[in-house]
């Protein structure tokens, strides 16, 4: 599982201005966040699902324009969205760990930002997100995948599958649209084709994928396919033993 932001980009939130969702993100150190949480047992991406998916393009991490922690920058691009004063507030919309939201909020702060921590289950999030696009600004989630585009990107940017239009953060885009079909088709699909979406979407920032945790497992020798705790799901390729 990814944690990540998505932003919202209505017009009834601040955070519709591309350069305060970059002041955002360039306001958060990933770093600090993995060592206080999970004492450096997790690992930075710098996208939407985890590093070691398929399609996942290792160059990522080192490329200038993902946002790195610079507060520096962020306060920068306040100044220029206008918010120069201190006098941005948001709301940070999570359904569970709430020390996380402590520390978005605590960086957040760091630069400016006044930030409300609320915290729903999943059904009332969705709830606020279909009926009042003002009541947040930031959702903090989780996206899971076992391969990189058809899932992590889909789940982010396809439009027109949620009870409002655009994507989870209601942006649209006919062009984000086009490309997101390009890619995951048989016909468009190419190496140029992942990272010309790639470069697209992190431009606009309208999420903001920030670490994955670790999870493990002990099992018997012998063991070729191991199912999710829910007995669901069957985690391919991740799991074959020898004995």
């Amino acid at each position: 599982l990814t944690t990540c932001l998505f932003y919202n980009t209505d017009e009834a939130s601040p955070l519709h201005d591309v350069r305060v969702r970059e002041a955002i993100s360039y306001a958060i150190d990933i770093d600090y966040l993995i060592e206080m949480l999970y004492a450096g047992d997790a690992v930075a991406t710098h996208e939407l699902g985890s590093p070691y998916l398929l399609d996942y393009d290792s160059a990522w991490d080192t490329e200038d324009n993902y946002y790195q922690y610079d507060p520096d920058k962020a306060e920068e691009l306040l100044e220029e969205a206008g918010y120069g004063d201190g006098s941005l507030s948001i709301t940070l919309m999570l359904s569970s760990s709430s020390d996380l939201g402590v520390c978005i909020q605590s960086q957040l702060q760091a630069v400016g930002i006044t930030c409300e921590i609320l915290t729903l289950d999943q059904n009332l999030m969705r709830e606020y997100m279909s009926n009042d696009r003002s009541s947040w600004d930031i959702e903090v989630s989780q996206v899971g995948s076992e391969d990189y585009i058809w899932n992590a990107w889909d789940k982010a940017y396809v439009q027109g599958e949620n009870a409002w239009d655009g994507t989870l953060g209601y942006y649209e885009d006919d062009t984000l649209a086009e490309m997101l079909a390009n890619v995951c088709s048989i016909e468009g699909y190419s190496e140029e084709a992942v990272a010309e979406f790639h470069d697209y979407t992190i431009a606009l920032c309208l999420t903001y994928g920030m670490y994955n945790t670790y999870s493990s497992y002990v099992v018997r020798d012998g063991i070729q396919v191991v199912l999710s705790p829910t007995g669901q799901d069957t985690y391919y390729n991740a799991f074959y033993w020898a004995k």
